[in-house]
């Protein structure tokens, strides 16, 4: 399948923190194995990058150190996401010995009672774990992985945004740090309670937040990537190969998402209640390729597609295309949900090499 040159592959629905604005915490426990990693693998030829995390704790699958080095075999560029809870000293080795590119930990705030609020986990132990993990990465005379954040941004917490790029300069990392908005597309009004439906952000709150992780990339780093990190010629012609080769969704244009179960999504804000292509392994390519063409020329004529809604990526997508038209600037309607709010919300995947849309 030429036309997909990166995936984002879930290793496991499993997870041993509850927190509250997580799609997985609904989820029945699944895991990839590696046999079908492989096949995975073998099915898309050609893969540039590889996210590989999903709903659930990477480090908990039993097969992950072994998929990451099968990506690494294969040359493809490899990012994984963790709640920052697992780094003893057997997974740390082991993270260093797989080849994994870049290493993003979570973290929504950098003061310690509203971080273990939201996340049941204490901060100095996930710092203590990420000192580890470089004092090991140095000892070695490594410069990958690259270590950064990943930040998931709630109404109460989007003021934090320059602590953290604080926290980062303090730590001295040189992995970059993903601003995404809390994820308001139709799924999540099965997990999210009133106090998490408080939490989502407005239109207005996402453009504020944009604005500012621009500012502070700039102010912090002198641009999208920090000064140090150790391959940004690779991540910028990786942006412009498939970011920048499309003028709707790049996920459509380029990438899949596979769930633990070996079914593909378009995208991993699109959960199984909603969407899925089918599995991997029996999805005819001609099939596969209708459904996301359908889907992207949907987009692009100024309209989000069901699955879609509620998807900040989508709706900057209809409004940028009825801005190029001429047309009026008014609201994109949402698709109705059984959620209160219709906050919008960025995307993930691929932006998740250093920066969002």
């Amino acid at each position: 399948m030429s036309d997909i040159r990166w995936l984002q592959v879930e290793p496991t629905t499993a997870c041993n923190l509850a927190c509250e604005f997580c799609y997985g915490r609904g989820m029945d426990d699944a895991k990839m194995t590696a046999s079908a990693f492989r096949e995975l693998l073998d099915r898309f030829q050609g893969l540039r990058f590889l996210h590989l995390q999903g709903e659930g704790e990477p480090l908990l699958a039993r097969d992950f150190f072994e998929m990451a080095a099968e990506a690494d075999a294969r040359k493809i560029l490899t990012l994984t996401t963790t709640n920052g809870t697992l780094f003893n000293k057997g997974n740390i080795e082991r993270i260093l010995d797989t080849g994994i590119a870049c290493l993003l930990v979570s973290l929504e705030s950098p003061r310690p009672a509203e971080f273990e609020k939201l996340r049941g986990f204490k901060l100095d132990k996930a710092l203590a774990g990420i000192r580890a993990l470089k004092a090991a990465r140095a000892a070695r005379g490594a410069r990958l992985p690259a270590i950064g954040f990943a930040v998931t941004v709630l109404k109460s917490t989007k003021e934090r945004l320059r602590e953290i790029f604080e926290l980062h300069r303090a730590l001295d990392l040189d992995g970059h740090i993903n601003v995404r908005c809390l994820q308001k597309t139709k799924s999540y009004d099965d997990v999210y309670g009133p106090e998490m439906r408080d939490e989502l952000l407005d239109e207005a709150d996402v453009a504020q937040v944009s604005a500012l992780e621009r500012e502070l990339a700039a102010e912090y780093f002198g641009g999208p990537l920090p000064a140090n990190h150790p391959f940004p010629e690779r991540l910028f012609e990786l942006e412009r190969d498939i970011i920048g080769s499309t003028e709707g969704c790049f996920w459509l244009g380029s990438g899949l998402y596979v769930d633990a179960d070996g079914e593909v999504a378009p995208c991993c804000n699109i959960k199984k209640r909603l969407l899925r292509f089918g599995d991997f392994r029996a999805v005819a390519q001609g099939d596969l390729e209708r459904q996301r063409a359908a889907l992207q020329a949907e987009l692009v004529s100024g309209r989000v597609p069901a699955p879609c809604a509620g998807c900040n990526l989508a709706e900057s997508i209809v409004r940028r295309g009825r801005a190029q038209a001429g047309v009026p600037a008014s609201p994109v309607p949402p698709e109705p949900s059984r959620g209160a709010h219709t906050a919008r919300t960025s995307g993930d995947g691929l932006v998740q090499l250093r920066r969002n849309p």
